[in-house]
């Protein structure tokens, strides 16, 4: 591993931590799912799966590694690729998504995968859904 990248990993591991033990003095916003109702910083783009995920399981310091969710982001953008030559993605949303994943692809948000490697049975790519939707709906 490089040093800028160990050195982004140390930042990462310690805003994650942040993020879940200083969500008073921060801007919040409500996430659902199956469970129900989650505080997230309003600033992180991860849903509420990866929210629980991290106060209920921050198992370890290792993450994810980047070039998963680079292969992920590859995946997402070919799926919405494919849809939208079929005509089952409206050219808005295929916009959205190609646009998020390319930023993904840039680099940017990788801080916003905050997953252990550690999560037996949590699928590494579902972070990717949510913060690729969030991201589109900021921009449109």
């Amino acid at each position: 591993m490089k040093n800028t990248d160990t050195t982004q990993l140390k930042k990462l591991q310690t805003d994650t931590c942040d993020t879940l033990t200083d969500l008073s003095h921060r801007d919040i916003r409500k996430e659902t799912d199956s469970l129900g109702e989650v505080e997230v910083a309003a600033e992180k783009l991860w849903g509420a799966q990866t929210q629980r995920s991290l106060e209920h399981f921050s198992i370890g310091k290792d993450l994810i590694p980047r070039e998963m969710i680079t292969a992920y982001a590859i995946l997402k953008k070919a799926a919405a690729t494919a849809n939208h030559a079929s005509k089952r993605l409206p050219d808005e949303q295929y916009n959205l998504i190609v646009q998020s994943c390319d930023e993904i692809l840039a680099g940017q948000y990788h801080d916003m995968f905050p997953l252990h490697v550690w999560m037996t049975g949590y699928t590494p790519q579902y972070p990717a859904g949510p913060v690729g939707a969030t991201k589109a709906a900021k921009s449109a």
